[in-house]
């Protein structure tokens, strides 16, 4: 098999799987329980059997608190990449906080507040997005630090409004002590140990 076929492969492979995920993803259901709404009102006419596997995938995929644990990590390494001025790596930083936020709204787009109001969560992120995100985007860009940590406190504010909206006000986010990236150099101007 050639390397060219083989790569072929790979990439039919991983193309495959990633609409196979995708269409699970958009199949779970909006709230904290592993049944998707699909299952309460899918078709009658679908095969069991695939119904129970599709059953058996969606109970093996991270749920949202997985994923705003990536948020956390890459949020926390964005305000060390910005307080060394690394303003490449804020960058980075700053577009992966934002590529899992998106991937937290899609596993569960609405919660329920305590009075069980559904509570829009890709209204909440678009609003951040279109706000907070921007301007942090520009702080960097401009490399302007005293405005990118105006915008950042400003953020993690924001953050705490939304896990109050959706009823779980007992996650109280803070400002980064340590990053808990210990393998990324922070510093701009890093060179590799010899």
């Amino acid at each position: 098999m050639t390397h060219s076929t083989r790569s072929t492969g790979v990439f039919l492979l991983g193309l495959v799987l990633g609409a196979t995920l995708v269409s699970v993803f958009r199949l779970l259901e909006p709230d904290d329980s592993s049944v998707s709404v699909w299952a309460e009102e899918r078709p009658r006419d679908l095969d069991p059997i695939w119904v129970e596997r599709v059953g058996l995938l969606e109970g093996k995929l991270p749920g949202q608190s997985h994923a705003m644990m990536d948020v956390a990590y890459h949020f926390a390494n964005l305000w060390f990449a910005a307080q060394a001025e690394n303003w490449p790596l804020a960058d980075f930083y700053l577009r992966e906080t934002l590529s899992h936020l998106k991937w937290a709204v899609r596993i569960i787009p609405i919660r329920k507040d305590p009075e069980g109001n559904d509570v829009d969560l890709g209204g909440i992120l678009e609003s951040i997005e279109t706000t907070h995100f921007v301007w942090m985007s520009d702080a960097i860009a401009k490399k302007e630090k005293v405005r990118f940590d105006e915008v950042y406190r400003l953020t993690v504010e924001a953050c705490h409004a939304c896990h109050k909206a959706s009823g779980k006000p007992y996650l109280r986010p803070q400002m980064p002590e340590a990053p808990p990236e210990k393998m990324i150099r922070f510093s701009p101007d890093a060179e590799w140990p010899k």
